[in-house]
């Protein structure tokens, strides 16, 4: 049971269904992106993934490879990497300046390598997946083998959002 179904379980056993109503607004935010060609990448550059399947919230820009939140919230991200044949290849996911992840993919024929993480984000905060500055450069595999997708697994307040159900009805039931 989610907490919209036990404030309407609360408001029938109080008689509130017919004078009271609870919105609920929701926001999706999910996106998942491919990439089409290869890239060399040197330094630190950020991937640019920029075949575009699902972008609910608008957060993930195919132009500069990056997803920015729209919202505070809990989310997941994920990114599938593959180097061109028998090459090294190495990715760092980074939220706004800061690692929180590395991906790798060793030599090998069809190898592939994955970086996830489960992160708070700050409304305007960004992860983006960017090369690995400290080895030469390296190229990541296109065709859609490469991808990078996430989503808002539950928004965050400064509230706790049961402690403010339970406020508000008390202050109807007044």
């Amino acid at each position: 049971m989610n907490i919209l179904q036990s404030c309407l379980l609360v408001m029938v056993c109080f008689g509130l269904t017919t004078s009271y109503r609870i919105q609920a607004k929701s926001t999706y935010v999910a996106f998942y992106a491919t990439l089409t060609k290869h890239q060399v990448l040197n330094g630190a550059k950020t991937v640019v993934y920029d075949k575009v399947y699902t972008n609910l919230g608008s957060g993930y820009n195919n132009k500069n490879g990056k997803f920015t939140a729209p919202e505070k919230g809990l989310y997941y991200f994920t990114s599938t990497l593959m180097a061109v044949h028998n090459k090294d290849l190495h990715i760092v996911m980074m939220k706004n300046k800061n690692v929180i992840g590395y991906g790798h993919d060793a030599r090998g024929e069809a190898e592939m390598g994955s970086v996830n993480a489960v992160i708070e984000l700050g409304k305007g905060d960004f992860v983006q997946i960017v090369h690995d500055a400290r080895v030469g450069g390296q190229t990541i595999y296109g065709e859609g083998f490469c991808s990078f997708a996430g989503y808002l697994i539950t928004k965050l307040s400064d509230r706790n959002s049961a402690e403010y159900v339970e406020i508000h009805l008390k202050s109807k039931l007044k």
